[in-house]
């Protein structure tokens, strides 16, 4: 007997011949597939003489599988990139666009983004800005389903303490600067400050 496949407007696509072998009753066949940019409908018809069986597949495009920070916790106002992962190939016949939000107005990303036909992952960059204290955040991507992933972001640290100069007379002063690992946000970050011994005295913070 053989096998029609059918596509959705009711045009032929091939045919698969085949015979069953003598004391059997089915007969299997590969169906190969190609990637689609929407979801298609072929149908399957096999006929020996004037019996005909008809069943359908669909073959869904491909949707979101992952989303993958390289840093999932960053201090504010710094970047990472994200990176998005399909299930099978974007299709060569049209581009597919996942849609991309976030739940944290720090955190910045493209409204959506372009899969190149052929590959199955893409990346962006995600932009930050300052927090005065840790915030976390959802970056969602969405195309065929949603996936998720959660980015904290850090208030600065005290990275560094340096006086010039470093040396003095008692009785005059110096001047101390307090470097951060990032950008002071909101209504600033603020500092405690000790100093060993009363030869010199320093403000409570700054």
């Amino acid at each position: 007997g053989s096998v029609r496949l059918v596509g959705a407007n009711g045009a032929g696509l091939n045919t698969v011949q085949g015979v069953v072998p003598a004391g059997q009753t089915t007969f299997s066949f590969s169906v190969p597939t190609v990637a689609v940019a929407a979801r298609a409908t072929v149908t399957f018809r096999a006929s020996t003489g004037a019996d005909t069986a008809v069943t359908t597949l669909t073959v869904d495009p491909p949707s979101v599988q992952a989303i993958a920070l390289t840093s999932p916790r960053i201090v504010g106002g710094q970047s990472t990139t994200a990176t998005i992962t399909l299930n099978a190939l974007a299709p060569t016949s049209a581009p597919l666009s996942a849609q991309l939000s976030s739940s944290a107005p720090e955190i910045v990303v493209p409204s959506s983004i372009l899969l190149q036909p052929g590959k199955n992952w893409v990346s962006f960059v995600v932009t930050t800005a300052p927090v005065g204290a840790t915030r976390t955040g959802t970056i969602v991507a969405s195309l065929g389903g949603s996936v998720a992933a959660a980015l904290a972001l850090a208030a600065p640290s005290v990275t560094g303490l340096q006086l010039t100069p470093n040396v003095t007379v008692g009785g005059t002063s110096t001047t101390g600067t307090i470097v951060l690992n990032g950008i002071a946000g909101g209504t600033g970050v603020a500092v405690p400050l000790a100093a060993s011994s009363g030869g010199a005295t320093v403000p409570a913070s700054v």
